[in-house]
């Protein structure tokens, strides 16, 4: 990880001082291919995607409100485990259109759900571009 680190700061050094001479074709091809490496990396920093999959299985599958209930709530669920234990017990606190959002993905299998979220926010971060 530290290595991954450094190597990430001496390509930004070296970027940052050669800055001047870019043409935005090879920025916004690389910004592409960042965004299709985090694409089609697993998941292995952070489990919130899969916190988003619970609050919309509470109300989409369920029929339950994930704004008064945690991921306990659906224990039973094979997604329960792959749920950040700090998270468990804690109600959504994301907006009516996010939560709105996770009720039309939650019927899909895990992996397809975790792939949506990423698309998402895969494209989000082109269309910020």
């Amino acid at each position: 990880m530290i290595a991954a680190l450094v190597v990430m700061f001496v390509s930004y050094a070296a970027m940052v001082r050669g800055a001047h001479r870019l043409t935005a074709r090879p920025v916004l091809i690389g910004i592409a291919c960042l965004n299709l490496l985090v694409l089609l990396a697993p998941v292995m920093l952070s489990t919130d995607v899969f916190s988003y999959i619970a609050y919309g299985r509470i109300g989409g599958v369920y029929g339950w409100n994930p704004y008064l209930l945690g991921p306990n709530a659906i224990g039973a669920d094979p997604l329960y485990p792959f749920i950040g234990a700090q998270w468990v017990h804690v109600p959504t606190a994301y907006g009516p259109l996010f939560t709105g959002l996770s009720y039309v993905l939650a019927p899909l299998k895990i992996a397809s759900n975790v792939m949506a979220y990423k698309t998402i926010a895969a494209v989000s971060s082109l269309w910020s571009c």
